[in-house]
Parts: structure tokens; C-alpha cells; sequence
């Protein structure tokens, strides 16, 4: 079984990347794309990659609350937040 602690530094170096890759590409499709769009693209690709790890991982029961924060979470943060800042970083 793998240490904590490398789980703990790959998973920090995926996040690193991701963040890199997601710039350039945010860069490139924000000269193609309206922010709205941007950000729905992005919203369904993170659907679509939480709905493969879910199949692999398996679904657990969760709590009404933790649904409804996170439903909140995403709506002012992804979906209000990130159209502001794409409209003013892309444009």
C-alpha cells in the first residue's frame, strides 16, 4: 500500500498541473469563446470527470446539508465567480 505522504505529494502535483494546464487552455478557448460558455464547458467537463471517479470510487450516501453546500458552493463560486473573473481575464 502506497505512504500517506506520497499519496499526499502526487496528489499535490496533479493539482499543480491541472492548474497549469487549465490556464493555457483557458487562455487559448477564451479567444474563441463568450466567458457563459467558457464557464459551462468547464462546469460540465468537471461533471463528466466527477461522474468517472464516482464509478471507479463507487457512490456513499451523504448528508442532505453537505449536498446543499456544495450545490451553493458551486453556484456562487464556479458559476458567478469564475464568469466574472474569465469575462475580465479573457477579454
Amino acid at each position: 500500500m502506497l505512504d500517506d505522504q506520497i499519496i499526499g505529494a502526487a496528489a499535490a502535483l496533479g493539482s499543480a498541473a491541472s492548474w497549469a494546464v487549465g490556464s493555457v487552455l483557458f487562455k487559448m478557448l477564451g479567444d474563441k469563446l463568450e466567458p457563459v460558455a467558457l464557464t459551462f464547458a468547464k462546469g460540465l467537463l468537471g461533471v463528466l470527470m466527477l461522474g468517472v471517479a464516482l464509478l471507479f470510487l463507487g457512490f456513499q450516501p451523504v448528508k442532505y446539508d453537505a449536498i446543499l453546500l456544495l450545490t451553493f458552493s458551486g453556484l456562487l463560486g464556479i458559476a458567478i465567480g469564475d464568469t466574472f473573473f474569465l469575462s475580465r481575464c479573457v477579454a
